[in-house]
């Protein structure tokens, strides 16, 4: 297994410059440099890796980390020791190999840039010290809590109900001109901020962003009269994917036509400390998390599993 570290930093010119490490499991690290950038209507990555650089001072090469982990993979160490016609073969491999690992490396930076977008499925902690600093978590609880405890000892810390958000690029025609985050003009492209209305800022590392709560939470504070956690909706979302004890709801449209959403995503009828809750749950943009979009209103008859789709499209406004 590999542990993927990136660094990315914006060039306020519509592109992306970074540092992608990787621990392999010989405790070795590669590492590359990156550009993101538009072309056409799509991003591009473009990913370097020097093959002599020693990442972050350690003895060995990039190029050797590779050669090193083919040799692991071979059952037969021996290549020194082998006439021509073998070494040759034996070459042929090792270079096969090292494409392989390289293209097996540089595959996990899309993920990973896709997993740090899904924010809305992940919790928000502040750190504090002599400044702020803010880490998101896959989970909440004392097992989080535990690790922070442990990693930043002389940090106070809380878990905050809401998100950090800053903004993202809208395509425009490449002869079109936009602002970049700072109001900057900038060809083919334009900054869109979300949540305008929203007045919080908080700032970090140098850094302005939005502070925006999260609209389940809030939804479940107006339709339930109920305060609950992040970690309250981790485990109605990990109840709603188990399927047990759980009930999905159709939507019947203006016809008067039932229709049940495919997949894991939709509405849940899901039983919960005591109470009985109407949920939406969406998939993250990294296709792997889930979360609770908002709370439905309360359902006034429980054994009626339909949501009128006027009701249903005027609750989901805004919430994708």
């Amino acid at each position: 297994m590999f542990a993927n570290v990136v660094e990315i930093e914006d060039n306020e010119d519509g592109t992306y410059s970074g540092t992608f490490w990787t621990m392999t499991t010989r405790e070795r690290i590669i590492q590359m440099s990156f550009e993101i950038k538009r072309e056409e209507f799509d991003w591009v990555i473009t990913l370097h890796m020097p093959s002599l650089q020693k990442p972050l001072g350690q003895c060995t090469t990039n190029i050797s980390t590779l050669i090193n982990l083919v040799a692991g993979a071979e059952k037969d160490n021996t290549f020194i020791c082998v006439d021509d016609e073998t070494r040759e073969e034996k070459l042929k491999y090792f270079k096969d190999y090292i494409g392989y690992y390289f293209a097996d490396f540089t595959f996990n930076i899309a993920p990973i840039i896709s997993y740090l977008s899904s924010y809305r499925s992940k919790v928000v902690y502040k750190l504090t010290k002599e400044n702020n600093i803010y880490v998101y978590s896959d989970n909440a609880g004392e097992d989080v809590e535990e690790y922070i405890k442990e990693n930043y000892p002389d940090y106070t810390y809380e878990q905050l109900t809401g998100w950090l958000v800053g903004g993202y690029w809208n395509f425009l025609k490449p002869n079109e001109f936009g602002v970049n985050s700072k109001g900057k003009k900038i060809k083919g492209m334009t900054w869109i901020t979300p949540y305008d209305d929203k007045k919080d800022t908080i700032e970090s590392n140098e850094q302005v962003t939005r502070y925006v709560p999260n609209h389940a939470l809030e939804r479940v504070k107006q339709r339930y009269n109920l305060d609950l956690t992040s970690q309250d909706l981790q485990e109605i979302a990990k109840a709603c994917l188990k399927g047990k004890n759980i009930t999905k709801l159709s939507i019947r449209d203006k016809l008067g036509r039932l229709y049940t959403p495919n997949g894991i995503k939709g509405c849940y009828r899901v039983p919960y400390k005591n109470n009985i809750f109407d949920v939406v749950l969406s998939r993250g943009i990294d296709s792997r998390s889930y979360r609770i979009a908002t709370f439905l209103p309360k359902p006034k008859e429980l054994n009626c599993a339909i949501i009128d789709s006027k009701d249903y499209n005027e609750v989901m406004k805004g919430i994708e």
